[in-house]
């Protein structure tokens, strides 16, 4: 699997600083849009590394049984069954295909807006 370094860039703060003096309707049209247009990597982080986790899993369990007897014809008729899963096209795919194709988070950095009237951004780094 490759290796992949993420740099996220928020244009909008993550946190207040204050509350809202008022819950007016401006506020609440807002925030209404900062709910689906919110950040959600954090979320895709974790998935793509337990994707990850899941192919060096099932790698490890094929050689294990190559070398514990299992013929290639076994092996094969297990990966080329259909998933349930659909690729991003929407087609049906194989258990093999999603061995494929897959990378690794080694870096994720987030560039997060401040809410202090200043345009100024925090670099965090964080590991996968």
């Amino acid at each position: 699997m490759p290796d992949l370094e993420i740099y996220v860039a928020d244009l909008w703060p993550s946190e207040l600083q204050e509350k809202p003096i008022s819950f007016d309707l401006d506020f609440v049209q807002d925030r209404k849009w900062d709910l689906p247009l919110g950040d959600k990597t954090d979320y895709d982080e974790q998935v793509a590394n337990i994707v990850g986790d899941y192919v060096h899993l099932v790698r490890d369990f094929k050689n294990l049984a190559v070398r514990g007897g299992a013929s290639k014809d076994e092996i094969n008729y297990i990966l080329s069954r259909y998933a349930t899963s659909k690729s991003t096209r929407g087609q049906t795919r194989i258990y093999e295909e999603l061995l494929e194709g897959r990378f690794r988070l080694t870096k994720v950095v987030r560039i997060d807006h401040t809410d202090d009237g200043l345009r100024k951004y925090l670099i965090i780094p964080t590991r996968p």
